[in-house]
């Protein structure tokens, strides 16, 4: 991946060490991690949305959350459930797949070509994501190159390049379009005139999101992915106490106080 060429890429037919194979058992998820509390979010709806936001965080274990997401019929009537992994100490801590699951970290590995700029001083966070079919995550951004890897199910990937902010309808980093495919058109009019790009992740196939590329991911079938953020730029770029990946860069933030 060249950082200085801002455009997604994907990346088929990987394997991810071992994890293809490994996490597509439900029994072998519950045997390494079934009692593991984990934070998950919880819609009553297939749309999440964060503006304004519309679910709630709901602790449970971690074999629970698997009968809610990869147990989950696609027509349950029951809401979405969808896991996005947080730091040990979530006010303090990004989420880091070997310290959050250290007994299935070893599972996954990532490929030489992204390997490299994930690691060291570069590295930022890696975030386990397990989802509800038919789940949809709003549209958002981030501040930081990231890697997006299909471990199990299908997703679907629209996303809109930096350039087209404006027609997005942004609050911080997330947008108020929440029906992507429907939009209301008398709310957000200007959205149509967006450039959308498409894609679809299978498992051993991952995508390159570069920073600032707005995303909006379904989760077609029941999904497991493993999201490896990493920061294109140097480290006092960026603000100290940022966690997810999402805030202003430190001098767009101090220009704004």
């Amino acid at each position: 991946v060249d950082a200085a060429v801002r455009v997604p890429v994907v990346f088929r037919g990987l394997s991810f060490g071992s994890a293809c194979e490994r996490w597509a058992s439900d029994e072998y998820l519950r045997e390494q991690l079934g009692s593991r509390e984990v934070s998950v979010h919880v819609c009553e709806h297939d749309y999440f949305s964060f503006v304004p936001r519309n679910f709630k965080f709901q602790v449970m274990r971690f074999d629970e959350m698997l009968r809610h997401t990869l147990a989950q019929s696609a027509h349950a009537q029951e809401g979405r459930y969808y896991l996005r992994s947080i730091g040990n100490n979530p006010r303090k801590q990004r989420s880091d797949l070997a310290e959050c699951f250290p007994e299935i970290a070893a599972d996954f590995a990532l490929p030489p070509c992204v390997e490299g700029r994930a690691r060291g001083e570069r590295y930022f966070s890696s975030v386990l994501r397990v989802s509800s079919p038919r789940m949809h995550l709003w549209t958002h951004f981030d501040m930081m190159d990231n890697v997006l890897c299909q471990v199990r199910g299908t997703k679907r990937v629209v996303m809109w390049a930096p350039t087209d902010a404006h027609r997005l309808y942004l609050s911080g980093s997330s947008s108020a379009v929440v029906h992507i495919d429907h939009p209301d058109p008398k709310r957000f009019p200007l959205f149509a005139h967006a450039q959308r790009y498409e894609t679809t992740l299978e498992p051993g196939d991952m995508l390159f999101i570069p920073a600032l590329w707005m995303h909006n991911i379904t989760s077609c079938t029941a999904s497991i992915s493993v999201n490896v953020f990493w920061r294109h730029l140097d480290r006092p770029y960026y603000q100290p106490k940022d966690l997810f990946g999402n805030k202003d860069l430190a001098a767009g933030a101090a220009a704004l106080e």
